[in-house]
């Protein structure tokens, strides 16, 4: 199961199109450690007349923190070497992962785990440090849980889930971004708790106790094994990633979790036990034993490869997949399992008396650590507060100065197709930067592209009181240009925004008086654009005015920027006399070196080429 659970964590960070629920990998996770957890301590109760909890966090540390610490250090070195955006961060993201206290670090920070544009090293540290507390604090609580009579325990623990839940609830209701609900060991302690009600409904279930059911109980509970964990899969694959998920969709993935593991129970007379074969299986079993360090290694490699090649999906997958396995049996064999078996003090001088006769061999492994070590320090020393799309996005508030005040409409979170649709899409920090120098042309005589079928006659300037744009966070980078280009103009730009809040926005301002008879849309970088968004659009603006859609780019596994782009031709090619196209996806492509580190947003010298592409398609009408 732990391989399972793996693997859709994998697949969702790799493939988020096609496995856009895969996260709950995660919870599979919490429910299995929740069940062994609880069952370890029972039984040590149960032989010892108490918990042995010296002996239990011994063994927890043992297991936990090499591979930890391991995987911080290398992936710290690794993004010095890389260095940019992959450097956001390292202070508190190190510290977070090596003391088990990552998701309250990500939550103290106003970090989102759901972003994807500018994805931290360390992320998935969080979950890491949910189990790390659980480890910690679960034993104090199961001591008092012990105290009541054996029917209710595991009515007290499915309690603690129903809590955990709802503080969840309550938690998403009252913030756009559903971080703090999703990351916090109070918000997301459910799995464990159910997991340990398992355990103590069946206390003896390590000695192969389990549910005392007739045949065809057996048999049913054989069926619902098979059945829950089919549902797991699917829900992975096919579960939209919205507000249900936050926090009933992952508590229905816990259940079904804990379907899988009591139809485990029970040893040769489990009512799975077809399916307890499959997973014990030599490939499912020797992938579950390093489950934890794939775990552990797949989101930094994903997170360098993304900053340092931008590869395109498959290979991404490919490498990301071949070295997360590889390093994780390297650390499982070479570090995780010596350590857990003998110690780290004991593991050390083993290493130095096989080395000894050898001093040149000694001192390179010596030096190889003090190196990466070395590099680490470094990457903590010169690490930034901000990414470069966040940074020039504060560039482009300041510009705007303070906005029009938005409507309601435009603090809806995006929806993106992929990942998160609470998710920030980039920059979610205060505070105002200084405006960069804004170029008055086009980097490279870059200009917009004019729709096929479009009128191609010299642009006629317009005037600028008479546009309006409506963006994302890209045109709210390239405000400072924009501002320049349309002195005058209303730019209302935003994180975050999809196409989806465009005809509320453009009703709000015609009400108001304020909207005007050029319309710039650009809004392509966070999710698809529908022909039913283009109907809605084209009802408030009216046969009067003008459309430009402003095309999106990023890399390529944003596959909904795309198939926007797409959209956003055939609706110039559609309606020539009204819509027209400023190719930035175009530009974007040809001044790669030109754009921030999440390969999104321009800087300061490729925002002018943003604002005049969309000058020019407002004056080709």
């Amino acid at each position: 199961m732990r391989a399972v659970a793996a693997m859709l964590v994998l697949l969702y960070h790799l493939d988020a199109v096609h496995f856009s629920a895969g996260f709950i990998g995660v919870d599979i996770f919490f429910v299995i450690s929740g069940f062994l957890i609880t069952s370890l301590l029972v039984r040590s109760r149960q032989k010892n007349g108490r918990m042995d909890l010296r002996t239990f966090w011994r063994k927890r540390v043992r297991r936990l923190v090499p591979a930890v610490v391991m995987t911080t250090v290398c992936g710290l070195a690794l993004a010095r070497l890389v260095g940019g955006d992959a450097l956001v961060g390292m202070g508190w993201q190190g510290l977070g992962s090596i003391t088990g206290t990552y998701n309250w670090f990500e939550i103290a920070n106003s970090a989102s785990y759901f972003d994807q544009q500018s994805p931290q090293l360390l992320t998935n540290m969080w979950s890491l440090a949910v189990e790390q507390q659980f480890y910690l604090f679960w034993p104090l609580l199961l001591a008092g849980i012990l105290l009541l009579p054996r029917r209710w325990r595991p009515g007290a623990a499915l309690g603690l889930a129903g809590a955990s839940a709802i503080a969840s609830q309550l938690a998403s209701m009252a913030a756009e971004d559903v971080t703090r609900a999703y990351v916090g060991t109070d918000t997301h302690a459910y799995g464990l708790m159910i997991g340990a009600a398992v355990a103590l409904a069946f206390p003896h279930a390590l000695e192969g106790e389990g549910p005392r059911l007739t045949v065809r109980g057996h048999r049913a509970l054989g069926v619902g094994s098979w059945l829950a964990l089919t549902a797991i899969i699917l829900l992975a694959v096919l579960m939209p990633d919205n507000d249900f998920m936050y926090p009933w969709g992952t508590v229905l993935a816990s259940l079904l979790g804990g379907v899988v593991v009591l139809g485990f129970l029970g040893g040769e007379g489990a009512g799975a036990p077809t399916l307890m074969g499959l997973l014990n299986s030599r490939v499912m079993v020797w992938l579950g034993e390093r489950s934890y360090g794939i775990y552990l290694w797949h989101w930094p490699l994903r997170v360098l490869f993304f900053y340092a090649f931008h590869p395109s999906p498959w290979v991404n997958a490919m490498l990301v997949t071949a070295l997360s396995v590889l390093l994780a049996h390297l650390s499982y064999t070479y570090v995780e399992t010596p350590i857990r078996r003998e110690g780290l003090t004991a593991w050390v001088r083993r290493i130095y008396l096989a080395h000894r006769d050898n001093r040149g061999a000694l001192a390179m492994r010596v030096g190889a650590a003090a190196v990466v070590l070395a590099l680490a320090l470094t990457a903590v020393g010169t690490s930034h507060a901000e990414s470069s799309a966040q940074e020039y996005i504060e560039q482009g508030r300041a510009a705007l100065g303070t906005p029009a005040t938005p409507p309601a409409a435009s603090g809806r979170p995006a929806e993106q197709p992929a990942g998160n649709n609470k998710a920030p899409a980039a920059g979610n920090t205060a505070g105002n930067a200084a405006v960069s120098p804004v170029e008055s042309a086009a980097p490279g005589g870059a200009a917009s592209v004019a729709p096929s079928g479009a009128a191609t006659a010299a642009p006629h300037p317009k005037d600028s009181t008479q546009v309006t744009i409506i963006g994302d966070s890209v045109a709210l980078a390239a405000a400072p240009a924009l501002r320049r280009a349309f002195p005058g103009a209303l730019i209302d730009a935003e994180v975050s925004r999809s196409v989806r809040v465009a005809p509320d926005l453009m009703a709000t301002y015609a009400r108001q008086g304020k909207l005007g008879t050029y319309v710039v849309i650009a809004l392509a970088t966070n999710a698809t654009i529908r022909e039913r968004d283009w109907n809605a659009i084209d009802r408030v603006a009216g046969p009067d005015r003008r459309i430009v859609f402003v095309t999106g780019y990023g890399p390529a596994d944003k596959t909904w920027i795309s198939a926007a782009n797409t959209e956003i031709q055939a609706l110039a090619q559609a309606h020539p006399d009204r819509v027209r196209v400023a190719d930035w996806a175009s530009i974007a492509a040809a001044h790669q070196d030109e754009l921030a580190g999440d390969h999104v947003h321009p800087d300061g010298r490729l925002a002018p080429a943003y604002a005049q592409a969309v000058k020019d398609a407002v004056d080709s009408f």
